[in-house]
């Protein structure tokens, strides 16, 4: 067996490629039993049974996958940019020997990423980011492929379930495409993720429950580059209709929503300000602050309070803002305005 090796004097190719979530799981379980710092155990390679990856050395391969809690898919997250250094087949050579285990059981045919801190990203929500992009040749757009979904599932598995059949194979990136999502990469490892708190009496729903402020401000974000997290596009059914779900699952959703941000944005309407000790509001704001996750670990969020009035801001401001927090009063009816000063605040902070 012989390494195969590829020189091209243009700009790289951009390939994506679906990893399993099992895989991420295993990898992160090894990197927590060997006690190792995750920037010094990131497996920086990846296995496929697919050949044409041993013509891959230059180009770039990103790596998505759908965090999954038994069964319930959460939204697609950007995993890794892998710039390939060398690509060969397992055993071929020592460098194609020595990878992690998780890496060879993806595949035989192995390449090599350039070892780099900014590699590998936190979990985050790329769903619309996605969206957007095209691929070479006779490959559909993902938009058009996510509307064909099998919605009969949607209620066990979640409404992201069939994305991961998008990229069974391996994905060209257009020159467009490479452009979004180098800047949602970048917005990524900039911080630019935002969990969004509310109360949904605060705003106005479409017939079938939909809410219509705080989905147009979430799509809005995404197109200022800023990866969101709300429940309505990540938990099944919301914080009240989830009695059908396993014991724990919403905790866990909930805690990988926490783990995924880097601010809390707190859409802070009459309701929200009025919720008592014991409301979902008051615990995602006042944790936001130190967080410890389940398993233990501290995270840390920045907050910023959204109000919509001069008066409930100067009214509320002792109560719920401390030293650190940032605020800004909004126009509801105004969700691109209102966007585009919250990443304002996010981006120059």
């Amino acid at each position: 067996m012989t390494a195969a090796v590829s020189t091209r004097d243009k700009r790289p190719r951009h390939w994506m490629k679906y990893v399993k979530w099992e895989w991420v799981k295993r990898w992160k379980a090894r990197v927590r039993q060997e006690r190792r710092h995750e920037e010094t155990a990131y497996p920086y390679s990846f296995g496929s049974k697919d050949r044409a990856f041993l013509g891959f050395t230059g180009d770039v391969l990103w790596l998505v996958s759908l965090p999954d809690y038994d069964g319930y898919r959460q939204a697609p997250s950007l995993i890794a940019r892998l710039d390939i250094t060398a690509a060969g087949e397992y055993g071929s050579s020592a460098e194609f020997l020595d990878v992690a285990p998780e890496v060879r059981g993806s595949g035989h045919n192995i390449v090599l990423g350039r070892h780099d801190g900014e590699s590998y990203f936190p979990i985050n929500n790329m769903f619309h980011t996605l969206l957007e992009l095209e691929f070479e040749g006779r490959a559909p757009r993902l938009a058009d492929a996510y509307e064909r979904r099998d919605t009969s599932r949607d209620a066990t598995r979640g409404p992201y379930f069939s994305l991961a059949q998008h990229f069974r194979k391996h994905r060209l990136l257009t020159p467009d495409s490479v452009d979004k999502i180098e800047d949602f990469a970048a917005a990524v490892r900039e911080g630019r993720r935002a969990f969004i708190s509310y109360r949904r009496s605060d705003f106005p729903q479409r017939r079938g429950g939909a809410l219509v402020f705080p989905e147009q401000l979430g799509i809005e974000l995404t197109a200022q580059r800023i990866a969101c997290w709300w429940d309505q596009w990540n938990l099944p059914g919301g914080h009240d209709e989830s009695s059908w779900l396993r014991p724990n699952l919403l905790e866990d959703l909930l805690e990988d929503a926490v783990r995924q941000a880097a601010w809390m944005v707190a859409l802070m309407g009459p309701g929200y300000l009025a919720s008592d000790d014991d409301s979902w509001t008051r615990w995602e704001w006042q944790g936001a602050g130190a967080l410890r996750t389940a398993s233990g670990r501290r995270h840390e969020m920045r907050r910023l309070a959204v109000f919509f009035s001069k008066a409930d801001r100067q009214a509320h401001r002792a109560r719920w803002i401390k030293r650190g927090d940032r605020t800004l009063v909004a126009a509801e009816d105004e969700p691109g305005m209102v966007a585009a000063a919250i990443a304002r605040v996010i981006s120059s902070s």
